[in-house]
């Protein structure tokens, strides 16, 4: 296959730490003629060019790669870290800013993976900075951010997301930097209900720099991520979000409580999506959970789950750059009992009341709420309908 050379590329230079067999897999195959355009567009969109570039680069067969391509990933690398210097310098603003007030918050993925996994800031791309508050705080958290210099953007604009678990973005129109304040790590709390009592007792204290936050347990890092992979705003999964379940793994194999993580998994019924996930990292990089784990978890899954992983060829998308996606809609895939996907469907168009109000900061009496509700449906058909059909089509094939 004259893309193979490729995508072992990619799959191996992805990666935080690298052992002599795989350097010696990128040595072999950096003397072959690559399609270089092909791996910078892969690269790009599977969101791991900042690895790829720190290990050929550490490597010192930078040289190797054509002058325009090393060029671009030179430029797409600074301003990647770029971008995350200046996030995590308002992390840290934040952080002091919420201590002062004794606002407790845990760090959710970006900045918390890159302080624990990666311990680089230009190896792994943030996008914003993702934070979790107890619920009860919500209200005090937002007015915090307003008085900062924050604005919330339109909800009329957002509301066609069919999650209910964190607020409307803040965005910094000075500092470019938007700010995601989540209340729950499920995004679908109704059908996986995680026990976020539980989370907050077990978040461990973790340093940013000089200021001092929480991050999640191993177990519940894991089972947010796993989540995350297959449960993201727009339904597809990249390389990058892969590499942080394998980095959990390798990094956190020996604190992990593995029979604690699958009940946790059975009680809040992410067995299916931890069992996708691990199987995926078993299938590309090789890294294995505990023996008898997956085994365990795939007593929970469905036959119809099983065989939708089974279908996925990681190798396949990459080379027909076919959208690795399960559209929003069709998300019931996760979930097992008819009942329950009718359930999910009508609580995607139309989701309780009081999320409304909470997600859009709406007052009891505001008649934004009915047009919320009228257009809400209309919003959503329209933008992931055709993708729900087409999903369900090829599934049909299949």
């Amino acid at each position: 296959m004259p893309w193979i050379n490729e995508y072992k590329l990619l799959i191996t230079g992805a990666r935080k730490t690298l052992e002599p067999k795989q350097r010696d897999i990128i040595f072999e195959l950096i003397e072959h003629d690559l399609n270089w355009d092909y791996i910078t567009r892969c690269a790009k969109s599977e969101k791991i060019l900042p690895l790829l570039y720190h290990n050929l680069n550490q490597m010192e067969i930078t040289d190797r790669m054509p002058v325009e391509i090393h060029a671009e990933f030179q430029r797409l690398s600074r301003a990647i870290t770029g971008k995350n210097i200046m996030l995590y310098e308002e992390l840290q603003k934040i952080l002091r800013l919420f201590e002062a007030e004794k606002c407790l918050m845990i760090v959710l993925k970006g900045a918390a993976y890159i302080e624990t996994l990666y311990h680089h800031l230009s190896l792994r791309a943030m996008g914003d900075i993702d934070l979790l508050v107890r619920e009860q705080d919500l209200e005090h958290v937002r007015t915090l951010l307003l008085k900062s210099g924050y604005h919330q953007k339109d909800g009329w604009l957002q509301h066609p997301r069919i999650d209910n678990h964190h607020l409307v973005p803040f965005y910094h129109r000075k500092r470019k930097t938007t700010v995601e304040v989540h209340w729950n790590i499920s995004m679908y709390p109704s059908f996986f209900p995680i026990n976020m009592i539980q989370v907050w007792l077990d978040a461990v204290h973790q340093k940013f720099g000089e200021s001092n936050g929480l991050i999640l347990s191993p177990e519940d890092m894991l089972i947010h991520q796993c989540c995350h992979l297959f449960m993201t705003h727009g339904g597809d999964f990249s390389l990058k979000n892969l590499c942080d379940v394998a980095e959990m793994i390798i990094n956190y194999r020996h604190q992990i409580d593995w029979q604690l993580l699958l009940s946790r998994c059975q009680a809040n019924r992410t067995s299916p999506l931890m069992f996708s996930a691990l199987t995926l990292i078993e299938k590309i990089y090789q890294i294995s959970a505990p023996v008898g784990f997956l085994p365990a978890l795939k007593q929970n899954c469905s036959n119809k789950q099983i065989a939708w992983l089974e279908s996925i060829q990681i190798a396949a998308f990459l080379q027909n750059q076919i959208p690795k996606n399960i559209a929003p809609l069709s998300r019931m895939i996760w979930i097992r009992q008819n009942r329950q996907r009718m359930v999910y469907l009508l609580s995607a168009l139309f989701p309780p009341v009081h999320l409304m109000r909470k997600r859009y900061h709406l007052s009891k009496n505001s008649l934004r709420l009915f047009g919320y509700y009228l257009l809400r449906p209309v919003q959503i058909l329209y933008k992931y309908g055709r993708q729900t059909i087409q999903f369900a089509f090829r599934r049909a094939l299949g």
